[in-house]
């Protein structure tokens, strides 16, 4: 097994020291990085199928409090573009390339 490009020294020494101290009876002589390579893919690819397969593994209440936390975030949003269209009102949409620029922007025109 390879290293994975983002897998920091700092993650493979302490998979390392975490198995020595918890193994040490069982270990025989030193560890090397490539002896935990397989450990740390096997955590980092169950952790990605249990993300992909949108399996919870919070309790109810914190769900409801992240939805609770995702409506308040895009209602902000939506009451801060409504306030810049009426910052931008006075001047009409052709009144400034900036404006007109700003006001494609909160209609979701990407070219803005």
């Amino acid at each position: 097994m390879k290293r994975r490009p983002h897998w920091t020294d700092d993650l493979i020494e302490a998979v390392k020291d975490a198995i020595s101290g918890w193994c040490f009876d069982h270990v025989e002589g030193p560890l090397y990085d490539e002896d935990v390579y397989p450990v740390i893919a096997a955590v980092e690819d169950w952790h990605k199928a249990k993300r992909d397969s949108r399996d919870r593994t919070h309790s109810a209440e914190c769900w409801r409090w992240h939805q609770e936390c995702a409506e308040h975030l895009i209602e902000r949003q939506r009451s801060t573009a409504q306030r810049v269209r009426e910052a931008c009102e006075p001047f009409g949409p052709m009144g400034s390339i900036a404006v007109w620029r700003v006001l494609r922007a909160l209609d979701g025109d990407n070219d803005a």
